[in-house]
């Protein structure tokens, strides 16, 4: 029989989490048979096999590229060949991190920023000055969460969500005597808020609550 040979195997690359295809092998002639071993089984792969190698979910849960080494050997009924390496290489998922959850009031705008990813995706666009920047300008008319995808230069996604609780416009009235006598006071009344804070404060009994008890002296 000749010298059983494997045919080079392309380097693998792949994200963690995802499904990877199986990885077949071919030789010279007279090759019957392949074994290869696994110096990484943590990559969701089992340490040894033979013939192909089938399809496995990848696992990388650090931050760093996880690089393990397969052998394969070529057999045939006379003997085995020498066994030729190849890595297959497991990329983590972005780190990604968004704007924390933000309460503003309607009219006003917000920026938001996502972090430790190559490319992003926001959605909705709605309200938002750019959707596919790290920083866009929110502007939302109502309460709305986004959600962003991060993108890393191998592929790799990950996602992550902002919620912003807008503030309605309100109308508040207040009511109260707008003549009094020297001496005298007025009680005053506002209605409509959640707080209130009346000014000058040096009259007003209390000038933090909706009813205080102003008694000015001109």
């Amino acid at each position: 029989y000749p010298q059983p040979v494997v045919d080079s195997v392309t380097d693998q690359g792949i994200c963690h989490g995802t499904a990877a295809g199986a990885i077949g092998f071919t030789g010279n002639a007279g090759v019957t048979g392949f074994t290869w071993t696994n110096n990484q089984p943590s990559i969701g792969l089992a340490a040894s096999g033979t013939g192909d190698i089938p399809s496995f979910t990848a696992i990388n849960q650090g931050q760093t590229d996880l690089v393990v080494q397969i052998m394969v050997t070529a057999s045939n009924p006379g003997c085995a060949g020498s066994p030729i390496p190849f890595s297959i290489t497991v990329h983590p998922l972005p780190a990604l991190h968004a704007t924390a959850d933000t309460r503003l009031c309607r009219g006003q705008s917000v920026q938001l920023s996502a972090s430790n990813a190559a490319a992003y995706s926001w959605s909705p666009s709605q309200y938002l000055s750019c959707s596919d920047c790290a920083n866009p300008l929110a502007t939302p008319t109502g309460n709305i969460s986004y959600i962003v995808e991060g993108t890393t230069a191998y592929g790799c996604r990950a996602k992550d969500t902002v919620s912003l609780n807008v503030i309605q416009r309100f109308n508040m009235q207040v009511s109260g005597p707008d003549t009094i006598c020297v001496g005298g006071y007025a009680q005053l009344l506002a209605s409509g808020a959640a707080s209130y804070q009346w000014t000058p404060a040096s009259s007003q009994n209390q000038a933090d609550i909706a009813n205080p008890v102003a008694t000015p002296t001109a």
